[in-house]
């Protein structure tokens, strides 16, 4: 059976604050309640990322699929307002999924 899900994932990140902002405000992630300033949890459906403070970020090369209900424009839109330069591809025939391309 393929992979149809990962609940859970951990993430290093230079600057917890800022990364929340990209999850939350950007993404349209939910803060978790068990978050803490030095172990951000943000629910994303249901996928729960632990955003931990480290001097050097994690980064997957390739791209990571979204869904939503959402138009990606508008995602798009409000990433671009954070200063967050998202590379945004819309899956043909999916309006509602992108794939978001790291380089």
């Amino acid at each position: 059976m393929p992979l149809s899900l990962i609940e859970c994932v951990a993430v290093r990140v230079p600057d917890c604050e800022r990364a929340k902002r990209f999850y939350v405000d950007g993404l349209g992630a939910v803060l978790n309640p068990t978050s803490t300033p030095t172990d951000v949890r943000v629910n994303l459906g249901a996928s729960l990322f632990h955003l931990r403070p480290g001097p050097d970020a994690d980064c997957w090369s390739g791209h990571i699929e979204l869904w939503s209900r959402e138009s990606m424009d508008t995602i798009a839109q409000r990433l671009k307002h954070l200063g967050c330069e998202a590379n945004l591809h819309t899956v043909p025939g999916q309006p509602s999924a992108a794939m978001l391309a790291s380089e």
